[in-house]
């Protein structure tokens, strides 16, 4: 397969917290998509991959899973951050979700605690 035939999904998603007063506090208003997302979609279209940039706010791991069910996604790639068994216990693991949630091969990239890839070829 050609790189022009590969359609790229590139999501990034805002966590939607919930609130200690009822509801939920939107995290999309406060904050801006990491340079990295544009980055990678940049360097992806440099490539030849057709790529599509979308923004969701909600749980990362349902977005993510919703996102690749309703586009019929061959494959998801996640980035990874390594965390202490405890880190996982109280914060979750967005990627660990994905892998169990998903009808579809997941791809963890290893990612360090800026954001960004390890070294690359």
């Amino acid at each position: 397969m050609r790189r022009d035939e590969v359609q790229v999904t590139l999501l990034y998603v805002f966590d939607e917290l919930e609130s200690d007063l009822g509801g939920t506090v939107s995290m999309r208003e406060h904050s801006q998509v990491p340079e990295s997302v544009t980055t990678i979609r940049d360097e992806l279209r440099d490539s030849d991959f057709q790529v599509e940039a979308l923004i969701a706010e909600g749980n990362p791991a349902d977005m993510i899973v919703g996102v690749a069910a309703d586009r019929d996604v061959d494959h998801i790639v996640v980035g990874g951050r390594q965390r202490s068994p405890a880190g996982k216990v109280i914060f979750g693991s967005v990627t660990q979700s994905v892998i169990l949630d998903s009808d579809v091969p997941v791809t963890v990239v290893s990612v360090d605690a800026e954001g960004e890839g390890g070294d690359r070829p």
